[in-house]
């Protein structure tokens, strides 16, 4: 199968986090039985080349104008009017952009299936955090582009659950968002570090999870790490944690070190105050065994309460120091119940079989 990525950011664009990364490991497996092509632009990038080969996959980096978030980009226009004949499926990742827009459109035009993947971003938070009526509006001029698409795929239930609060897309199913499995990282010993990996914003819950830890008398290490989205909220927890020296922070750090960081330590948290589809760092922790804390606002969560790999907190209202019990009296078993998630779950392979299946399906 020939199989078209669209999407408006893609690796090395880390700085957009998760989904980055998610779509590199699942293309890298995707590409064993098919032939992948990503086109995407600039955004997030240092003005990549136009065409780039990645993990063997071919890339086009597209020039964009105006900002990040809309990646307006004439030359998709052109480009699809002159390729989207040569691909058996189109796959559309995101919703607020021009990608989205045009890409929809032609495949209806070109009467190409679609698939939809939103990696979040049709979430009702997403659409109220900024400009609300110009995305309400925006929502209601493609809602028949969404509708029509031959299917939408969701990181979690969670996720699935509340786009169905917005709109009612009858082809949607879950599909996990794909890891891979370390198999050879190297031995570290456990230490007391609570460890925070992700991005920089306020939608994280950081600020409240350091005013917690500050509270208590805990003799653990609290770690931040992550690459810095918002410079004002970074300004407003770096005047928290400069308060208490069991606090450290680490910018953003590359996959080895990231490793490195939850090998190390005793669990990793993930305190989100609003919604989020997923939550990959959660993920890599416990392909690592290192058990998880995990806001009940992220879609991951639902996996580890079905698994019972780690505790699930409310991001209003949590007791970090029972938390951080609950996992010393549960270590081996959380390790070990997580280990077993990620293999019938979350592994790169398992999830591309189901997403070449989906494909299989729509083509046929």
């Amino acid at each position: 199968m020939k199989i078209l990525h669209i999407t408006p950011s893609y690796f090395p664009a880390t700085k957009f986090g998760g989904p980055i990364f998610s779509m590199k490991i699942i293309n890298q497996h995707l590409s064993k039985k098919n032939y992948i092509e990503v086109i995407t632009t600039q955004a997030g990038t240092n003005n990549e080349k136009n065409k780039h080969l990645i993990d063997k996959i071919k890339v086009n980096y597209l020039p964009f104008y105006f900002n990040e978030n809309f990646t307006f980009s004439p030359k998709l226009i052109i480009y699809l009017i002159k390729n989207i004949y040569k691909y058996d499926l189109i796959q559309i990742n995101s919703i607020w952009n021009f990608h989205f827009i045009i890409s929809a459109l032609l495949c209806r035009i070109y009467k190409k299936p679609y698939v939809i993947y939103p990696k979040g971003s049709l979430d009702k938070n997403a659409i109220n955090n900024r400009k609300k009526i110009i995305k309400n509006i925006y929502l209601i001029l493609i809602r028949k582009l969404i509708d029509r698409a031959n299917a939408i795929i969701y990181s979690s239930n969670f996720e699935k659950r509340n786009i169905s609060k917005i709109i009612c897309p009858k082809n949607g199913l879950v599909i996990a968002n794909p890891i891979e499995v370390k198999r050879d990282v190297g031995q570290f010993k456990k230490e007391k570090i609570i460890l925070y990996l992700g991005r920089i914003a306020n939608n994280k819950g950081i600020a409240e999870l350091i005013n917690r830890f500050t509270h208590t008398k805990l003799g653990y290490q609290l770690i931040i790490a992550g690459e810095i989205e918002d410079q004002k909220y970074y300004q407003k927890i770096r005047k928290l944690f400069k308060k208490d020296k069991r606090i450290k922070f680490l910018k953003n750090q590359n996959q080895k070190n990231k490793n490195k960081l939850i090998c190390r330590s005793f669990c990793t948290i993930l305190p989100s105050i609003v919604n989020e589809n997923f939550g990959n760092s959660i993920a890599e922790s416990m392909v690592l065994k290192t058990p998880v804390i995990v806001s009940s606002k992220a879609g991951i969560s639902e996996y580890v309460k079905k698994y019972n790999c780690g505790v699930i907190i409310n991001p209003e209202k949590y007791s970090l120091i029972q938390a951080v019990e609950i996992i010393e009296n549960n270590y081996t078993r959380y390790q070990n119940n997580g280990k077993k998630l990620v293999a019938e779950k979350f592994e790169a392979k398992i999830v591309a079989q189901k997403i070449n299946k989906l494909y299989a399906k729509i083509i046929k």
